[in-house]
């Protein structure tokens, strides 16, 4: 018949509880609330049933000691069984003993909130404490605003509040709630009170807030207008201002404080004086008393005169005084020498410490370790235009006077002065450098005028020397500090280059050299010097992109071209090789020759045009001197710019090779990219598919791929998916580990081998990681767990050697090698060395053997352990079963 769970339930029996199914047992179970396991037996569940039921008294406990069915032929067993027995009902006894005591404390606190009355009115905190808002400390007063506004529209009790509040603090909120005592913290008035204090700044921080706070991008202006009302009206609570007097008072002090120096407003700040007349005392008490504390306000102040009659001691003080006003003016300066003042108050001395560094003070000084100065000009003192081209730059100093540094100024060569003369003040001249003579000169008034002469150091373009100068307080030209006449410079004048759009493209070097034999020295250079000179500018110049770019000026390129052509290549003798027989250093008829009878080019020479039709044709191929010739010109280049045209020396294939690695692999060639390595050969040579052939030749440079370009990376190789797994130890990753310490056997090495399907790890300890002695460890292991097909290994010597590489190829075993640096294919076997290095740490630390001693059993412990990435131990992979 169907089982009936009511009945069973109105009158539990043993009989029927062991009537029941497991089905049956499960539904009973799940009507008592009995917590059990789904996978657990029939009488696992049955034996949860009977103990609850003898625990309701709905069974006799005798049903528990009648459950346990054993062997009676067992006394061991029947006695272990019982002890178990036992154990488990002492436990239940107390755990039901404490549920007991944490119900009968549970009813005490229970009573305790009666008492005190905080269950009354059935409020209940928890449910409304999640209506409380979110703390700001930035912001606290907003906060218990908030928070009282809330509290009105939910009606919560007052007494309440404190309760609920403190459920939200932190930081100094919630520290201060702690320093307080328990009948305050139940006071809500109290505790807000508390926090206000604990954040209440300084008066001065409210002002300082209230003055720099400023319109924010995000802001509308009304909150902007809100935010600046609660700034003054902190800072108005502060200072306690409720009157109109009070505030009266306020904004005069403050403007007080504004106008005084720095250390009186300090002064006032620490003394916190509220009225305006009791901070006008204290800043004329504070004056009096450091009224001679600094050197600098004793000078400015000078003495107070009245007129009146003074006290004994103050004529007193005042004689003192004079007497030491009187002896100072008998004090003379250590730098310029004058009386009445110190160095330390010399107005020259000051003068030049205002002075900032030239840029280029350490490239024009004599002495590299010299500090260098330039006269800062007047904003008013501009130079005109028209002294600009005669204006140069050059350093003074005093003669033989290392203390003082040079000083960077403006020189303008006058041809029309006989007189070089100095303007006073850009140097602290002496008597030390006065010569003792005066010069007369003469002006355009025709007046003349006595002029002192001193000696200095003068550094220029124009002159370099010791030199002797007139000192004049003014110089008729404005930002000029020396006038440089006849009597230094003689005839020499300053060269301003002139520039042009359109530069000359000509060249009359020769006839210059004949009218002008002094400016063209003659130097004596050898033949391979000049032709490594000549390969150095023409890879130094590269052909122009815009019409911006101007050559040199006096350069022919016709001419250069001629050169080219009588000797072609054989500018690159010295760099390439000092090898004679260089396939680049031949004769003009060998390059004839080889266009001849490469077939490349015959269809160009045969187009090729003289060199007469050449000149009206933009772009084209022509004969010269038998030499088959490219020209050019830039698609933006006007037909009157001669020098934007390009000759170029179509190669032939025999000279290519030379010819880009002269482009690219010379020192000077600096291994750049394509293009700048294309631009470099297309300024003088051609040929046809000349870029694919640099792009190749670059691409393919051994030094480029080491050292790599910047900002250039590598693609990632496509990623393969992992082939499946077959039996174990199909597969197996091998490894070395060491040196580690020596122990006593001698080991100091260990070799790693895992399965790669199960984990399965190995560790040998080894005397050395040579390829025979690693060879017989893995034959070793092989005869127990069989021939792999794959071994995994990285790329060292000894698993690289031709013994390793013989063994695994008569035992037809493939290698599988990881990438160089990258062991990342090994990670698993990697990754085993750390737990298999802490484990023999551990192992040495607790037993103080060698390490080679623990192998053993911290493999056996590996083995053990579950994997996570498998989720089943090594020993249950291989062998089905868990070893015991």
């Amino acid at each position: 018949m169907p089982f009936n769970l009511d009945k069973f339930v109105a009158s539990p029996s043993v009989e029927k509880l062991d009537s029941l199914k497991k089905s049956e047992i499960v539904k009973v179970a799940k009507h008592y609330g009995i917590e059990f396991q789904p996978l657990m037996r029939k009488d696992e569940i049955k034996r949860y049933v009977q103990e609850y039921l003898v625990d309701e008294s709905a069974l006799p406990s005798t049903v528990l000691e009648t459950a346990i069915t054993v062997p009676t032929d067992n006394t061991f067993e029947l006695k272990r069984l019982e002890m178990e027995m036992n154990k488990e009902i002492r436990l239940k006894e107390m755990e039901r003993e404490r549920q007991r005591e944490e119900k009968a404390r549970e009813h005490k606190f229970r009573l305790k909130q009666l008492e005190i009355g905080l269950d009354t009115g059935g409020f209940d905190v928890s449910k409304h404490v999640k209506f409380v808002p979110k703390y700001q400390e930035d912001n606290v007063e907003k906060f218990f605003n908030h928070f009282e506004k809330l509290g009105e529209q939910l009606k919560w009790p007052r007494d309440k509040w404190s309760i609920l509040i403190q459920s939200n603090f932190t930081g100094k909120a919630q520290e201060v709630y702690s320093a307080l005592s328990i009948e305050d913290s139940m006071d809500y008035d109290k505790v807000k009170k508390a926090i206000l204090q604990a954040y209440e700044l300084v008066p001065e921080a409210y002002r300082q807030k209230f003055r720099k706070y400023h319109k924010a991008d995000t802001q509308t202006y009304v909150e902007f207008a809100y935010q600046k009302e609660r700034h003054f009206d902190r800072w108005c609570a502060s200072k306690k201002v409720s009157t109109f007097d009070t505030l009266r008072q306020l904004m005069l002090v403050e403007e007080f404080k504004r106008c005084v120096n720095d250390d009186i407003k300090t002064h006032l700040e620490e003394n916190k004086a509220d009225k305006l007349k009791e901070v006008a005392n204290l800043a004329d008490q504070y004056a009096l008393t450091h009224k001679f504390s600094k050197v600098g306000q004793t000078q400015n102040k000078g003495q107070f005169n009245s007129g009146k009659k003074q006290p004994d001691s103050s004529r007193q003080k005042n004689d003192q005084v004079s007497s030491n006003k009187a002896a100072f003016k008998d004090i003379t300066c250590g730098f310029c020498h004058k009386k009445g003042h110190t160095m330390a108050n010399c107005f020259t001395l000051a003068k030049l410490k205002e002075t900032e560094t030239a840029s280029n003070a350490l490239a024009n000084a004599e002495n590299s370790s010299e500090v260098v100065v330039t006269l800062r000009p007047n904003s008013n003192d501009q130079i005109k235009e028209e002294y600009l081209p005669f204006v140069s730059e050059g350093f003074i100093s005093l003669d033989g006077n290392s203390a003082h540094p040079p000083v960077k100024i403006k020189i303008l060569r006058d041809t029309g002065a006989t007189q070089s003369l100095l303007l006073d003040g850009a140097l602290p001249l002496s008597d030390s450098t006065f010569t003792g003579a005066n010069v007369l000169i003469q002006g355009a008034e025709c007046g003349f005028i006595s002029v002192p002469l001193h000696k200095i150091n003068l550094k220029s373009d124009l002159v370099s020397e010791s030199v002797i100068v007139g000192v004049r307080p003014t110089l008729p030209v404005k930002g000029i500090s020396l006038l440089l006449g006849n009597d230094l410079a003689g005839g020499k004048v300053v060269a301003n280059a002139i520039l042009t759009d359109k530069p000359c493209d000509y060249n009359n070097t020769e006839r210059l050299e004949k009218e002008f034999p002094n400016l063209f020295p003659a130097c004596a250079v050898t033949r391979a010097m000049s032709q490594k000179l000549a390969m150095d500018d023409k890879f130094k110049h590269p052909p122009p992109k815009s019409e911006d770019t101007v050559p040199k000026s006096g350069t022919s390129r016709e001419s250069c071209k001629d050169d080219n052509l009588k000797h072609p290549l054989s500018k690159s003798e010295g760099m390439i090789s000092e090898n004679k027989d260089d396939k680049l250093n031949h004769p003009s008829s060998k390059t004839e020759e080889l266009q001849q009878h490469d077939e490349e080019l015959q269809p160009l020479i045969a187009g090729a045009l003289t060199e007469d039709k050449s000149k009206d044709v933009p772009v084209c191929f022509y004969i010269k001197n038998n030499i088959l010739m490219r020209k050019w010109r830039q698609p933006d280049a006007p037909l009157d710019e001669e020098w934007r045209i390009y000759h170029q020396i179509v190669v032939p294939r025999t000279y290519r090779r030379e010819i880009l690695s002269i482009a690219h692999e010379m020192p000077f060639a600096g291994h750049l990219g394509v293009n700048k390595t294309y631009h470099r050969i297309l300024n003088l040579f051609y040929w046809p598919k000349l870029k694919i052939d640099v792009a190749r030749f670059c691409k393919t440079c051994h030094l480029c791929q080491m050292v790599g370009k910047p900002n250039q990376n590598i693609p990632a190789a496509p990623l393969k998916p992992i082939p499946a797994f077959e039996e174990p130890f199909s597969r197996v990753i091998i490894d070395c580990v060491g040196p580690l310490p020596k122990s006593r056997a001698g080991h100091q090495y260990i070799l790693t081998i895992m399965c790669a399907s199960t984990r399965f790890p190995e560790a040998i300890p080894l005397r050395n990681i040579k390829a025979r002695t690693v060879l017989q460890a893995l034959l070793k292991f092989f005869t127990l767990f069989g021939l792999p097909k794959e071994i995994q290994s990285d790329q060292g010597s000894n698993f690289m050697s031709t013994v390793f590489q013989q063994m695994l190829y008569e035992l037809s075993i493939d290698q599988i090698k990881s990438s160089a640096y990258h062991p990342e294919s090994q990670g698993a076997l990697d990754r085993f060395h750390q737990t298999l290095k802490n484990m023999l740490k551990t192992y040495c630390h607790d037993n103080e053997r060698d390490w080679d001693e623990g192998i053993p059993f911290v493999m056996f412990a590996a083995r053990e352990s579950i994997q996570e990435s498998l989720g089943f131990s090594p020993f249950e992979l291989v062998f089905g079963h868990t070893v015991r």
